[in-house]
């Protein structure tokens, strides 16, 4: 049985491409991944005041704060932290018609991932529930006097 020509010329042309091709793969090393030092304590991202909320990675670090009529909250999610999605509301479940600032009152929540802020004013003295729709277990209250 008698091989086609333009195989015979295929595999000839091909090889030397394939050969090249394994030997660069085998030439790729990875870096190895970093291990933060045993004494690292991760710190909230910069940029909180006085009237500043950290988020940590399934929490808010203070559960209560009281602040006064026009103030300003910042809400700063750590940098190890992920994602989170807040709004006006409990264990999870956002509610639009609850008063306060129109970011967490918008539908579905605000959304801010790690390294972000989110700074918001309380201009009416109330009782604001805010929670974190990602996580059902995130609740906090800000009271405005």
């Amino acid at each position: 049985m008698k091989t086609p020509r333009t195989l015979i010329a295929f595999v000839f042309l091909t090889a030397p491409l394939l050969l090249s091709m394994s030997l660069t793969a085998c030439s790729i090393t990875r870096a190895p991944t970093p291990t933060p030092p045993a004494d690292y304590t991760p710190r909230p991202t910069p940029g909180g005041g006085p009237n500043s909320v950290e988020i940590t990675s399934r929490d808010f670090a203070t559960h209560r704060l009281t602040v006064k009529r026009g103030a300003e909250v910042t809400f700063v999610v750590r940098l190890d932290s992920g994602p989170h999605i807040l709004c006006l509301g409990k264990d999870g479940n956002c509610d639009p018609a609850l008063p306060g600032p129109q970011e967490l009152r918008q539908d579905g929540g605000f959304n801010v991932d790690a390294g972000q802020s989110l700074t918001l004013d309380f201009v009416s003295p109330g009782i604001y529930p805010i929670t974190c729709a990602i996580y059902p277990s995130m609740n906090m209250v800000i009271t405005v006097t």
